[in-house]
């Protein structure tokens, strides 16, 4: 089978056409099967695209190489030894050293037991204790205290809890990261060339000496600066100062216990109050709250009413108004019931998928689609048979898949089909036409008298006004003889030439026979002219004896019987009916001779209460020609019933034989003769 191009594949599968077993065998030749295997060399761009990859073992080797991208890293510090004992730290500037790397704090937020308290801050300190009795003086005597004011923002946080998120793993666009967080997410990783340098960084290792040479210690609360460390000492009167504080900053809630932290949750609160209120009816959101506004509106627009029941909606009659409301498996119950109802539909309906009619119990169904109209009828004993009715077709199917279309061609005139009440199987194209069987008063089939066509057509049967049957083949008209007497009509014909070649030295012969004439072809009973022309040819070739036979031969033969002339007597095949012998042998020096040889005789067959031939034998010996007729029966293979002669089928042998004194050439002085004889015509009459 060939593979083919889709195009070529798609014009084979078009509407109405019948694709060929090649076809078919063809199309699935031009895919592949999911069994097979798909070869390399059939992947488009593989071997360019494999010659861009790493060899398994380098990627491997690579992998497994410990010393792999060392040059890289040997010039770096490890990030986690960055603030610890044998570490490091920036030796840029000594401002860097003590805000950066010696974790010096310039907030009261933060906190740290091994963190440094910038002098800035201790200054700040001091001026806050000296006013936070009148930062705490309240008018209201619901929130004059630390403790009140815990409690009333506690209730707020419980709602807000969820808010904050401690981890970097959780995200979320309605999340906030808390500052333990940010703080993390601010580490970063020093170059390792920078150690010990100007700009760079010192180690870590002896924290007493960074104190005493790199760094500025303030001992007192009023000199301050950014940039200066607040010695310990300080340290010890801030403390016990803020020890008093904490005594009136008390809470229960660790999360509340400090005035910036009460600060800080009542302005997260604000914020929150801010978006959390929706006052629409179309944002919606799980996480969000409606105004009282929003509730206003709703209670307004509510529907209040009774739900109708199901006897109340399944009614044929009209009712006054009650206002009643559907809920959704009334109506439900309701469309389940309208459809056991029969229904008269005064507008047109649009059905834009179609119509379905299903008969549960029968499975039968008609179905009325955009395209066509299609009838299924499922039957027990024969499987589903469909029906479909087109735009320009209608095809039955039968339930092993075959099926029938009947689509015109596009006219260009009216036409009728007209179905005549009889019966009959007819085939309009491509096919053949069967009537119904004739009877003792109606005819199978019957031609009118008319007017023969302008233009013969090619496999036309017609009659004319005068009642004569026409046919047409090539392009021309002929008469269809007629067995009224008034024509001889040719019962067999030879349809080619048969050629009968012997060559040889020594003795042998050669035969070939015409093809078989029809069953039918003979009448029972009537006279038969049979007519044939040969033509014999000798050529003579080396060798001196000349042949002394040269016998041209005619058999009838007998393909689905045998001939006999007495009931339990011999039987035959095949009769010989002509031959030609005593050729003249022409001499050596005469090379090639021509004889034409005709033939004319009458065969009857006839028929009684056994089917009986009459044939001839003719001989022509060269100086005399003697015929003879002898009546032979005819009965089948199996010589138990006549055979008619309408019922047998016949063909003709000829046969050429050669013949030597020497028959064997075994003096080898035999002469060679290439002898050939050509049946040009061959034929038979009906006489009468």
């Amino acid at each position: 089978m060939a593979i083919q191009t889709l195009n070529t594949i798609k014009k084979w599968f078009k509407t109405g056409l019948k694709p060929t077993q090649n076809q078919f065998w063809d199309t699935w030749d031009s895919f592949r099967h999911k069994f097979e295997q798909i070869p390399l060399k059939d992947i488009e761009e593989l071997e360019t695209t494999l010659l861009t990859k790493a060899e398994k073992s380098q990627l491997e080797e690579h992998q497994n190489n410990p010393n792999a991208h060392a040059e890289l890293f040997s010039s770096k510090e490890n990030k986690s030894e960055k603030g610890t004992a044998g570490g490091y730290v920036p030796l840029n500037e000594f401002s860097k050293i003590t805000h950066q790397y010696l974790d010096v704090v310039n907030n009261l937020t933060t906190g740290g037991e091994t963190a440094l308290l910038s002098a800035e801050q201790g200054v700040i300190l001091q001026n806050q204790i000296d006013s936070i009795n009148t930062l705490l003086s309240s008018d209201n005597v619901d929130l004059d205290t630390i403790q009140k004011i815990a409690d009333v923002v506690e209730q707020i946080q419980i709602s807000l809890s969820t808010i904050l998120v401690n981890d970097l793993t959780t995200g979320g666009v309605t999340k906030a990261l808390t500052a333990e967080m940010g703080k993390l997410l601010e580490t970063s990783k020093e170059d390792k060339s920078q150690k010990g340098i100007a700009n760079g960084y010192a180690p870590l290792n002896d924290l007493a000496k960074i104190a005493s040479q790199y760094l500025t210690i303030i001992n007192d609360l009023t000199t301050g600066g950014t940039a200066s460390i607040l010695s310990a000492e300080q340290g010890v009167i801030l403390q016990n100062q803020i020890n008093a504080i904490h005594k009136l900053l008390s809470s229960d809630n660790v999360d509340l216990d400090t005035l910036q932290e009460i600060v800080d949750a009542i302005e997260e609160v604000q914020i929150s109050l801010d978006t959390i209120l929706i006052n629409d009816l179309t944002t919606g959101g799980a996480t969000k709250a409606l105004t009282a506004e929003m509730g206003k509106q709703l209670n307004q627009i509510k529907l209040t009413g009774t739900i109708a029941t199901d006897a109340e909606m399944q009614i044929n009659d009209t009712i006054p108004e009650d206002n009643k409301v559907v809920s959704r498996s009334k109506l439900f119950n309701w469309w389940n019931w309208i459809k056991t109802k029969a229904q008269t539909i005064n507008a047109p309906w649009n059905f834009s998928k179609g119509l379905k009619v299903n008969d549960t119990v029968s499975s039968n169904i008609t179905e009325m689609l955009q395209d066509m109209f299609v009838a299924q009828l499922d039957r027990e004993d024969n499987g589903i048979t469909k029906t479909q009715y087109g735009w320009e077709t209608i095809k039955w199917i039968t339930p092993d898949g075959w099926s029938t279309l009947l689509k015109p061609i596009t006219p260009n005139q009216n036409r009728t089909l007209t179905l005549p009440n009889k019966s009959g199987t007819i085939a309009i194209s491509n096919d053949y036409v069967k009537t119904a069987s004739g009877t003792a008063t109606t005819p199978a089939l019957i031609i009118p008298n008319g007017v023969l066509t302008t233009i013969p057509q090619n496999g036309a049967i017609e009659r004319d006004e005068n009642g004569k049957l026409w046919t047409t083949r090539n392009g021309k008209r002929y008469s269809i003889l007629e067995d009224d007497g008034s024509a001889i009509l040719m019962v067999y014909n030879s349809p080619s030439i048969l050629t009968v070649v012997v060559y040889a030295a020594i003795n042998t012969s050669n035969s070939a026979q015409t093809i078989a004439s029809p069953i039918g072809a003979f009448p029972n009973a009537g006279f038969f002219n049979i007519k044939m022309f040969n033509r014999i040819t000798l050529t003579k070739n080396i060798g001196s004896v000349m042949p002394n036979i040269v016998k041209l031969e005619v058999f009838i033969q007998v393909n689905n019987g045998f001939f006999y002339r007495t009931i339990g007597g011999p039987r035959w095949n095949q009769l010989k009916i002509y031959e030609k012998n005593n050729l003249s042998i022409p001499s050596p020096s005469n090379g090639t001779t021509f004889y034409d040889s005709a033939f004319s005789e009458v065969i009857e067959t006839s028929l009684s209460s056994w089917s009986g031939i009459t044939l001839p034998l003719k001989t022509d010996n060269g100086s005399n020609v003697i015929v003879e007729y002898t009546d032979y029966s005819l009965t089948n293979f199996t010589n138990d019933a006549p055979l008619p002669a309408s019922q047998a089928s016949f063909n003709f042998v000829f046969k050429m034989t050669l013949g030597y004194a020497d028959s064997t050439n075994a003096s080898g002085q035999n002469v060679s003769w290439k002898i050939t004889n050509v049946n040009k015509a061959l034929y038979i009459e009906k006489i009468r």
